[in-house]
């Protein structure tokens, strides 16, 4: 008998237990006495799926809400009845049968809320505990446990070092959350910490966590030494991980960078670059390569957005925790694929530093210049004060301190430019400097992003394009890995999906998203088509630019009729607009680069610059300089490309 088991409204097995569930229903008046634990367990987890709407769609209402108060009152009356020897009897049963694992947290859960611990005495319970070798999260994981027996859980917890991976699971992306024993002192965490990262083989990644740091942790001070330790244990591992037999070090992906256009055409790499020297040497005008810079592959996506950031829905996979570990709450995602893309563009810039600037005449530094200077003056009659950079031939953490001081003067520039018009010097001399995230734009409506403050749209959108939603799967010949697929790629018909699929379908036709006609099947008009495909864009790239529209539709003025669709969704709260130099996934690449004040595992370059940590010469670092005062060059070159043409038109 497959037993019922609760784990999200949006779990995938929900539509396996419609039939269990639907009898459990029709049977829930029958005389229960004798229901044993696992019995009840079920029921428990039953009533959770009544209390959140799901269920049987053949059943009536009225039938679900009174088998509902039937279920919960079987389930209070069978554990308010037991005493001390049963209620341990049946935790033993739970934690030692193999029948018993899916139920073993709702048994907690049941302790706590039918107020079993009045019964059990703290002894007993630890008896049953190590006699049944009970592992100390499961009661960690139940709210209040730690407050009923604090002494027993205090010990259980201090007695294996493994344990600090509860408290720092606390502060991860998708991590469960542990009620961790409030009567363990900071210097008792600090020594179980330390006692981790002593140990043969403690766990890499927690340990790459505590050397980043964790911001906000508060039941452990992690300070330079702790995370010196763990840096150097980490180092130890994997270097004799890498010396193991049968260990990958082999890049999945194929990387080139070609200097000819037909050998890179040619080429099937899976990440190849174009710097085509011949034509920058014989198109050497600094505008012809500001806008060679701009095209330039993996620089900014078809929609207009930096490329450079790291795209979680696009990049990494659900599963992708099971390759890259634990991830801090303020953990930035660094998938393969985010670092690769990265490396090659940086690569790019330092090749043509020191290959293709000799041939063209202009170093990137002197291309940047030029468009703060000349550039916007003759096209926009925009005068900014200078900026002075550093010379060729000076230390290279010199010249990388000085791009780290340029790009700070650009923002408090851009920042008067925006507010007054033009740049005041005795005003820029007193303006504080603001984060990237606040530069305001010149554009009104410029990103576009999901309308966070509606929920249902929320879920909605996983519906809709992640590979872990309940509509991705009808049979073996309609499945896909998400339902827009599923969606444009299979004829679907409303019956041919389960009941608990066809009431989130039912969701997505409220909103407008798609429609079903006579026939029974599930269709798009042009405008339902549109919205799906820009909210894909959302949903994948975290932001959508207003002005540059959508690739991929044959329509003419596509950018003007993607507006005016987004117009009617902002109209129907789907989405919202914000106005802002930078788009919130560049903003949160920009802070997760030059900043360690947002991330835990920030490049902070700038602070290292500032104070002084870079002691040798660092290409990378200068390299990733050079490519973000070339992403200013590119944002505000179009902030005031549109501008004027939007001043024209109106």
């Amino acid at each position: 008998m497959n037993r019922v088991k609760y784990y999200s409204n949006q779990d995938v097995s929900i539509g396996f237990y419609m039939d269990r569930i639907s009898q459990i229903i029709k049977n829930a008046n029958i005389n229960t006495e004798d229901n044993n634990v696992l019995d009840i367990l079920e029921k428990f987890n039953v009533t959770k799926y009544l209390k959140n709407k799901l269920y049987p769609i053949n059943v009536p209402i009225d039938e679900v809400l009174t088998a509902e108060k039937q279920i919960n009152k079987q389930v209070s009356i069978f554990f308010n009845s037991k005493n001390e020897t049963e209620i341990l009897d049946d935790m033993s049963e739970i934690f030692t049968s193999d029948d018993g694992i899916q139920y073993r947290e709702d048994f907690l859960k049941c302790f706590i809320k039918y107020q079993l611990y009045k019964k059990v005495e703290e002894n007993n319970l630890n008896r049953i505990v190590k006699k049944s070798n009970i592992p100390i999260w499961y009661f960690l994981k139940v709210n209040d446990f730690y407050l009923q027996y604090p002494d027993m859980m205090k010990m259980m917890f201090l007695q294996k070092s493994k344990n600090v991976e509860l408290v720092i699971s606390k502060y991860t992306k998708n991590g469960k959350k542990y009620f961790i024993p409030s009567n363990i002192s900071k210097n008792e965490m600090y020594s179980l910490f330390s006692d981790y990262i002593s140990e043969s083989s403690p766990n890499v990644n927690y340990l790459k966590l505590i050397e980043n740091g964790i911001k906000g942790i508060e039941e452990v001070k992690i300070e330079p030494r702790m995370k010196l330790n763990a840096k150097r244990k980490y180092n130890q591992l994997m270097k004799e991980l890498s010396h193991k037999e049968g260990t990958f070090n082999g890049n999945p992906y194929s990387m080139e960078i070609f200097f000819n256009y037909q050998k890179y055409k040619e080429n099937n790499s899976d990440l190849k670059l174009l710097l085509d020297e011949e034509w920058m040497i014989e198109n050497n005008d600094p505008e012809s390569l500001l806008n060679n810079f701009r095209f330039l592959d993996f620089y900014f996506t078809e929609n207009g957005i930096l490329n450079l950031c790291s795209f979680p829905n696009l990049e990494s996979g659900s599963l992708s925790m099971f390759f890259t570990g634990p991830q801090t709450n303020k953990y930035y995602e660094e998938s393969y694929l985010f670092s690769m893309k990265n490396w090659i563009v940086r690569k790019a810039f330092l090749i043509y530093q020191e290959r293709i600037s000799s041939k063209t005449e202009y170093r990137v530094e002197e291309l940047i210049n030029y468009f703060f200077t000349d550039y916007c003056l003759s096209n926009f009659q925009i005068k900014w004060l200078p900026f002075y950079f550093s010379k060729k031939n000076e230390n290279l953490n010199i010249q990388t301190r000085t791009l780290s001081t340029i790009e700070e003067q650009i923002r408090k520039q851009w920042k008067l430019l925006t507010e007054d018009g033009d740049i005041d010097a005795e005003l820029f001399e007193l303006e504080t400097n603001i984060n990237v995230k606040e530069l305001p734009s010149m554009l009104d409506k410029k990103y576009i992003y999901l309308n966070e403050k509606n929920t249902d749209m929320l879920a909605l959108n996983t519906l809709l394009f992640s590979d872990q939603s309940l509509l991705n799967y009808i049979d073996e010949n309609k499945q896909e890995s998400t339902f827009f697929d599923l969606l444009f790629r299979h004829r679907l018909k409303m019956s041919e999906f389960r009941p608990c699929q066809q009431q989130q379908l039912q969701k997505l036709m409220d909103k407008n998203i798609i429609s079903i006609n006579d026939n029974d099947v599930i269709c798009t008009s042009e405008s339902q088509k549109l919205r799906l495909y820009i909210l894909q864009n959302i949903y994948n790239y975290g932001v959508m630019h207003y002005y540059h529209g959508l690739n991929g539709f044959d329509t003419k003025n596509i950018s003007l009729i993607c507006q005016r669709e987004i117009d009617k969704m902002i109209s129907d709260d789907l989405v919202i607009s914000k106005s802002t130099l930078f788009s919130k996934p560049e903003s949160d690449y920009l802070n997760f680069v030059l900043n360690d004040t947002e991330f835990d595992n920030a490049l902070g370059i700038r602070n290292k610059n500032s104070h002084g940590a870079v002691l040798k010469e660092n290409k990378d670092i200068y390299a990733y300089s050079l490519v973000i005062l070339m992403l200013y060059v590119m944002k505000i070159n179009e902030e005031l490309e549109l501008a004027e043409q939007i001043k024209k038109n109106s």
